[in-house]
């Protein structure tokens, strides 16, 4: 288990290590790759590491599993950690775009998805049996089998077993058929009729035998109910693939005399001797935590072989100290990855929310002239940003003061953290806060703002802002900072409340939408003054081109004749018409 080498006061306040992004999908009882993967999560987190599931966004609520979230992703690029993805041997390329990537091998490679090589890549494997001649890889294996649900303990059918079943499914789904008798006589543990655990067990425990026509996990689990497995050949099950060795005490092949004699005997000892050999679980789970650690340091740099991904990849492999300037580079980054599609919604409520912001941005005044210009941050009055030891201490400082409740202390902290630019947005958060409570509600607009802008899917700085521009009157500003909201958590009902008391606070009408912003009328009256003097003064320009357009046709060059005075109108020519005239010859 990673132990944080620097035990100095700071340490509380970053992490040494890096987290985990492990390729899996909804949790699913059914695969064995699935459950191994969620377990891993679970192991990983049970250990202190920090380590998620993604794109899945279904765990089972006893495992410590957590999804990930764009603010985990958002908070570890800030926080200078550069994550480890962990893919099975079904993922074909890096689409988590992440240079630290470790591979573990759930199965042959090949046998689900096309064969790739893994050369120069970190290696792990679930069982030997899923390895190819002279691959390299460190075993990495958990238990997959609840045995407090797969058991014979007390079992009253265990001397009259008589009904067998058979498991076929990707066999069956391939096009392939068992003979009929089998599906007379025996029951069916296929996926296309879902059964919880509990179900599963109980009639393996009434089951005289299992028959396999592919890979499954529930070979081990009708063993430790008591029920024999005899392995029969098809495309998806070759007996030339398996070493006796391989197979679990209590499995064997259909073509072997006798052979449910002998399975039966060993199926009672198999709880005792799965338990042993997987003992060692939680060291393979250690092993894995120190290579992984060991190869992909903090400061250490990945791979990055290129393609569609090395975009993110290189943001991932920047210095923490320039990741906070490439921020929205990075998440826009991250965002057109397809494995984080899940992120966005479709709920009625988010087209609202979607409705809300085109009418905010459509009422937002291109002209606010009682709103004084804000002075350009140059380097002459911006201040430098805190290193991560400054910044430590004054947060171990304010924390102090915090708890003792000199809350003048604290607030110079926190306007001294939000002066130099600091990337908490609980810093914002706290000090707009106060600026609300003093009623200073456009200073704690802006940094409510500056704050909601560090924010990638949490809402606190949001609803903060939301309600103090409630306060101000500012109503588009209001539902722009909803919308928002909405577009994270849709379902907040108290949030749907809240904008249905802004909406009704208004005078909406139809014909325009100044109603949302008072100063809307005013913008567009001035703008409309000012499309008609530069209409008029289009009008005027035209008028005297055309006028010197005729003097000068009216002139020759060459005679240097000019027009008469009968022709000519009372508009004095243009400054352009006198400066085309030749200058009169002297006098001789």
């Amino acid at each position: 288990m990673p132990a944080p080498s620097d035990r100095s006061i700071s340490v509380f306040f970053h992490s040494q290590h890096n987290p985990y992004y492990i390729y899996a999908p909804d949790y699913h009882q059914g695969s064995a790759g699935v459950r191994a993967l969620h377990q891993l999560c679970h192991a990983l987190n049970e250990l202190g590491c920090e380590a998620y599931i993604a794109p899945g966004q279904k765990t089972l609520p006893k495992l410590r599993a957590p999804t990930l979230q764009p603010e985990n992703i958002k908070n570890h690029f800030l926080a200078g950690k550069t994550p480890i993805a962990i893919y099975p041997e079904t993922v074909t390329a890096n689409i988590f775009g992440i240079p630290h990537v470790a591979y573990w091998l759930l199965n042959r490679p090949g046998r689900l998805t096309p064969k790739r090589s893994y050369e120069n890549e970190i290696l792990f494997h679930f069982s030997e049996w899923v390895l190819s001649p002279g691959m390299q890889s460190e075993l990495l294996t958990l238990p997959l089998l609840d045995v407090s649900v797969f058991n014979n303990h007390d079992n009253p059918h265990d001397e009259n077993r008589s009904v067998p079943c058979y498991y076929a499914h990707k066999y069956l789904s391939a096009g392939h058929e068992v003979p009929q008798d089998m599906k007379d006589r025996a029951i069916s543990l296929c996926q296309d009729i879902p059964r919880p655990p509990a179900e599963l067990a109980e009639i393996l425990r009434k089951s005289s035998v299992l028959y396999c026509y592919e890979e499954t996990a529930l070979m081990s689990e009708a063993i430790l109910c008591g029920c024999p497995v005899v392995l029969v050949s098809s495309p998806f099950l070759k007996k030339e693939d398996w070493l006796d060795r391989w197979l679990p005490a209590g499995a064997g092949w259909e073509d072997e005399p006798e052979v449910l004699n002998r399975l039966r005997q060993e199926t009672q000892g198999f709880r005792e001797l799965y338990e042993t050999t997987h003992r060692h679980c939680w060291v393979t789970v250690e092993n894995f935590i120190a290579a992984t650690h060991d190869r992909f340091t903090l400061s250490g740099q990945g791979r990055s072989k290129g393609g569609t991904r090395a975009e993110t990849e290189n943001f991932w492999n920047m210095s923490p100290e320039n990741r906070a300037s490439h921020l929205s580079d990075f998440l826009e980054s991250v965002s057109r990855l397809s494995i984080f599609s899940y992120f966005d919604h479709s709920s009625p409520v988010q087209q609202l929310a979607n409705w809300l912001d085109r009418t905010a941005a459509a009422a937002s005044p291109l002209i606010e002239p009682t709103s004084p210009a804000a002075a350009p941050v140059t380097a002459s009055n911006a201040s430098p940003q805190l290193s991560f030891s400054d910044e430590a201490r004054i947060l171990e400082q304010l924390d102090a003061h915090m708890k003792a409740g000199q809350s003048g202390q604290a607030t110079t902290l926190l306007m001294r953290l939000a002066a130099h630019g600091t990337l908490r947005w609980e810093v914002y958060e706290t000090l707009g806060q106060i600026h609300a409570e003093q009623h200073r509600l456009d200073e704690a607009a802006d940094v409510l703002l500056k704050g909601a802008a560090l924010e990638f899917s949490s809402t606190h700085c949001l609803r903060k802002l939301a309600a103090v521009y409630a306060m101000q009157g500012e109503s588009w500003r209001t539902l722009a900072a909803c919308t928002n909201i909405l577009k994270r958590e849709p379902d907040d009902t108290e949030l749907h409340l809240f904008v249905r008391d802004v909406l009704l606070s208004t005078s909406p009408r139809f014909d325009d939408i100044s109603w949302l912003a008072p100063e809307w009328t005013g913008a567009v009256d001035a703008l409309n003054s000012y499309r008609a003097q530069a209409h008029t003064a289009r009008v005027l320009l035209d008028k005297l081109q055309d006028k010197a357009r005729a003097v000068r046709e009216q002139y020759h060059p060459l005679t240097g004749s000019r027009p008469s005075v009968s022709d000519e109108d009372d508009t004095p020519p243009t400054q352009e018409a006198l400066l085309s005239e030749k200058p009169a010859p002297p006098p001789t």
